[in-house]
């Protein structure tokens, strides 16, 4: 059954037939009239009918053209602000991505130069599939170094680790991690540096800047890489050791949330009626999901996050729920009145996943989302879950947002049983994993 487009596209077909008349008459488009006037037809007709299905077609098909005008086209069509469905988001990233032409490729790499805000996000995006082509590559590099809005910087950091290093290249990622200091930029420059050099347990900028010195002069990437690929990463000098040899986080780091590095971070936590199921904890008497959730997000937010940090809190179960209709600073008072509010929630309701990811992503400020939940969606609209994974995608195409997703399934199944909680675990770590992988995230399994 073909999905329908959102009313707003409806409003643009008019738009699209304008802005395809204008894109024939270029002189650059007129190799392959056919092609562009082929797309202007079906992704206008299917606009006005709905079909998202239709429309993600036409722009599949006028990707095969495999040449500037083609590009052109997608970009101006898909990202150009209008709000389209997922299927002609996923159509456009996937078509723009496969492009071999080079001049193809030139075009992209200069609306990442030129473009500003989501544009930009998405052109460096789909840079990151561009390795071999090297104004891609510099392109990247110099959104790195100059860029000044850091969802930008951290877009093109993350297509950078698709890339070839080379010395230039590591110099450059540990300079803009010194400028910043913390944060998402760092983060994402950890996890290019880890890529390239096969480095592992190194956090803090001068740290790697350090490691970094004492074996930049004949470093071999090739090597490296192939050490890490066999397990044997390197964690270098600098970075510290337990007793047994091993390197060691210089992060705190919890059992459930793992190191949030982000100083812009929303948390989204499952408070559902499957969360009063029992955990036994080593050591400890057993205690509720929930209980153990909301006792390790108290010490995140008490110990992880910085002064200089904006965070919020969602919940949800069958409603949503925020703590704040804003992120707020990080100060003490604000520590305090956020773990007093999470001292005191209690598990009910359904799990409307839908409904506290879109809460999520309306967020504004926020660069990072932690996503905790023990289910999959019972409420809220839709519960598919891959239409939940398809909306998240649009969401977050012009913004690369980092969704961090925990996947809690711990818990005594007798008990679980005796609640009456239906689980569906397989699923639930499928759609958590991809809802993580989709998003540059990490995800985690607790069981």
């Amino acid at each position: 059954m073909a999905r329908s487009v959102p009313a707003a596209l409806v409003s643009v077909a008019v738009t699209g037939a304008l802005l395809g008349a204008s894109l024939l008459a270029s002189p650059a488009l007129a190799r392959d009239k056919a092609a562009v006037a082929r797309f202007q037809r079906e992704y206008g007709s299917a606009l006005q009918s709905g079909d998202a299905s239709a429309a993600a077609a036409a722009v599949r098909a006028l990707a095969e053209a495999n040449d500037v005008d083609a590009a052109k086209v997608i970009l101006k069509a898909v990202f150009g602000g209008t709000d389209v469905g997922y299927e002609v988001t996923d159509a456009a990233f996937a078509g723009l991505e496969s492009i071999t032409d080079a001049k193809a490729r030139d075009l992209v790499a200069k609306e990442a130069k030129r473009a500003k805000g989501a544009t930009a996000v998405i052109a460096c995006r789909i840079l990151g599939a561009y390795g071999g082509h090297e104004g891609a590559r510099s392109t990247l590099l110099g959104v790195v170094a100059k860029g000044k809005d850091d969802a930008v910087v951290a877009a093109a950091l993350g297509a950078l680790a698709r890339h070839r290093p080379d010395l230039g290249a590591v110099d450059l990622v540990i300079a803009r991690m010194k400028k910043v200091g913390r944060g998402r930029i760092v983060a994402e420059g950890r996890r290019v540096l880890e890529a390239w050099t096969g480095a592992t347990g190194i956090w803090e900028p001068a740290d790697w800047e350090s490691w970094w010195a004492g074996r930049r002069e004949g470093f071999d990437f090739d090597a490296a890489r192939a050490a890490a690929d066999q397990g044997d990463r390197d964690g270098g000098d600098d970075a510290p050791e337990d007793r047994g040899g091993r390197r060691v986080s210089t992060r705190p780091e919890s059992p459930i949330f793992g190191t949030v590095e982000s100083e812009k971070v929303v948390f989204v936590v499952d408070i559902s009626g499957s969360m009063q199921v029992g955990v036994a904890r080593e050591d400890m008497k057993p205690i509720s999901r929930l209980d153990y959730v909301k006792s390790e997000l108290v010490t995140v937010i008490e110990e992880q996050l910085s002064d200089a940090a904006i965070f919020n809190i969602i919940i949800f179960d069958d409603k949503i729920g925020v703590w704040k209709a804003e992120l707020v600073r990080s100060t003490d008072k604000n520590r305090a009145a956020a773990s007093k509010f999470v001292r005191k929630l209690a598990p009910r309701g359904g799990t409307n996943t839908a409904g506290a990811l879109e809460a999520a992503f309306a967020s504004s400020g926020a660069d990072t989302i932690v996503f905790l939940s023990d289910g999959t969606p019972t409420d809220g609209k839709p519960v598919d879950v891959d239409e939940i994974l398809g909306s998240v995608r649009k969401w977050n195409a012009g913004r690369n947002i980092r969704l961090d997703a925990i996947c809690f399934l711990a818990g005594d199944k007798m008990d679980a049983r005796a609640a009456k909680v239906v689980e569906f675990p397989e699923l639930a770590k499928e759609f958590m994993q991809k809802l993580a992988e989709e998003n540059g995230g990490t995800y985690r399994l607790i069981d």
